[in-house]
């Protein structure tokens, strides 16, 4: 898988809904045996350039990532 299909993948799962790292993580395991340190760098890239946001979630202790609203 590209960078760019991965990041877009990711676009994806967070359009649907809010997810942390770690459900993002397990599903792109799961169903595109990604690495795990490729997607976190993936999703830092992705909060740099503003596509996402990320939000903490107190509750769950966690950062929430969401696409960023236009």
């Amino acid at each position: 898988m590209t960078r760019e299909d991965l990041e877009q993948r990711i676009h994806d799962m967070v359009n649907k809904k809010g997810m942390t790292s770690d459900e993002i993580i397990r599903e792109l395991l799961v169903e595109e045996g990604t690495n795990a340190e490729e997607i976190r760098q993936a999703i830092a890239d992705m909060v740099r350039k503003g596509e996402i946001i990320k939000k903490p979630d107190y509750d769950k202790k966690k950062f929430i990532f969401y696409l960023k609203e236009t």
